[in-house]
């Protein structure tokens, strides 16, 4: 445990890396998430290509199912 300059405990959380929606993401959001693209989201490229990772595909039926459309924004 490590110690604020106040004496203060705090208790280490860690964050394991993987997809930020993994299986929770619901058809709709992934459509949400196309329509943001098609609009002209600013980082739409990388977040694409997150998106399209092979390990978050096998997760996530709705970024699988919205595959085709999103690679046409990496």
């Amino acid at each position: 445990m490590r110690r604020r300059a106040s004496g203060e405990e705090l208790e280490k959380v860690a964050e394991t890396p993987g997809a930020p929606f993994g299986g929770t993401l619901l058809p709709s959001h992934a459509q949400h998430i196309v329509t943001a693209y098609r609009r002209g989201e600013r980082d739409r490229a990388r977040m694409a290509g997150n998106l399209l990772e092979p390990a978050r595909l096998r997760v996530s039926p709705a970024v699988r199912d919205h595959q085709e459309e999103l690679s046409r924004f990496r």
